[in-house]
């Protein structure tokens, strides 16, 4: 007679095939994992070889952002990254024009779309540049970053929306405060942003960290004496998850959109401080922290944009030199806030 299973012996099985289905799938996502992640460093290699094809045309790196006047006199507690925000809601969409990524479209094979850009004219009437998804600006692992998800900078009027990317230029790691643009009785600045001019209401007045690019800010490679290769050059950040959430639209010169800055405390570390988090729910925001800034002088400046990855355990940094590399969550805080410093003398191993 033949002897069937026992109950137990057919739970054990049943268990011994669940486990090794749990352990296929979590190799299956590793593989995939491990894919996605290559494919992000090709598309930043791709930012790289753009940037430089750049610099060999201009003699110069991009500028982060490029704003005009009119504005209003830095100090009284401005916030420098504010003033990459806006500096007054009535004159903020007059004044924003280009940043590094559309400078940087006609060296990417994104002619046609920069064939449509218009630097007389303000960036918001420019629905046919902000609007178009770049592919190659897109890292696989964020899964929001979609079709369906730009950011409408509007609360009121909906249009195409900006589209989004995953890397951002590295404007610096400075405090959030001015070197030579403050008051009297304001505290020293060792390691603040620097002001080309300190009214931009009559001048259109550069702004600028320890990055690669500021604020109408440009560099060449004798900027950086330590050479090319200790320097990050772009950040890989995430994208917001709500319509209303402008992290990582591409075309936006904002910390916290196009540019990562004030952000020393490392890879994946707090909360982005930057406009319109209040209006945001908060349950778009749990595994996105971003906390609202509120200064003596506007609601809610940009203050802050950390680097951020949907990779298991750390970041993709694009160096100056135009290779990748991955940097762990875990890195040395003060290595990390070193080598995104154009007088680096770290090196990134």
């Amino acid at each position: 007679m033949k002897k069937g299973f026992t109950l137990i012996e057919l739970m054990v099985s049943i268990t011994i095939v669940g486990v090794l289905m749990a352990l296929a799938l979590v190799a299956i996502n590793r593989v995939r994992e491990s894919s996605r992640r290559a494919q992000c460093f090709s598309n930043m290699k791709n930012v790289g070889t753009a940037l430089h094809s750049f610099y060999d045309a201009r003699n110069q790196y991009p500028p982060a952002s490029e704003w005009s006047t009119p504005g209003e006199p830095l100090g009284n507690n401005r916030y420098p990254i504010g003033v990459i925000d806006r500096v007054t809601a009535t004159t903020e969409d007059d004044r924003l024009k280009g940043n590094w990524c559309i400078y940087l479209l006609p060296f990417s094979e994104e002619q046609s779309v920069y064939d449509n850009f218009d630097s007389r004219k303000p960036l918001h009437e420019q629905e046919m540049v902000y609007s178009v998804d770049i592919p190659f600006l897109k890292c696989p692992s964020d899964g929001y970053n979609t079709l369906d998800n730009h950011y409408q900078r509007s609360f009121t009027v909906k249009n195409k929306g900006y589209a989004r990317a995953n890397y951002a230029l590295n404007a610096g790691t400075n405090k959030a405060c001015m070197v030579n643009v403050r008051e009297e009785d304001d505290p020293p600045c060792p390691d603040g942003w620097t002001a080309g001019g300190n009214n931009l209401e009559i001048n259109n007045s550069q702004l600028w960290g320890s990055g690669i690019g500021g604020v109408n800010k440009t560099f060449r490679n004798g900027d950086f004496p330590s050479g090319l290769s200790n320097v990050v050059a772009f950040d890989e950040v995430l994208v917001g998850r709500h319509e209303w959430d402008r992290r990582g639209a591409w075309a936006l010169g904002f910390a916290g959109a196009s540019i990562t800055a004030v952000h020393g405390g490392g890879p994946n570390g707090g909360a982005d401080e930057i406009t319109g988090c209040s209006k945001i729910p908060v349950s778009y925001l749990r595994d996105l922290p971003c906390s609202p800034v509120e200064s003596n002088m506007i609601k809610e400046v940009n203050m802050q944009g950390y680097s951020r990855s949907a990779h298991p355990g750390g970041v993709c940094v694009l160096l100056l030199d135009g290779s990748v590399k991955f940097i762990d969550d875990d890195i040395d805080k003060d290595l990390w806030r070193e080598i995104h410093r154009r007088d680096s003398s770290k090196i990134i191993e």
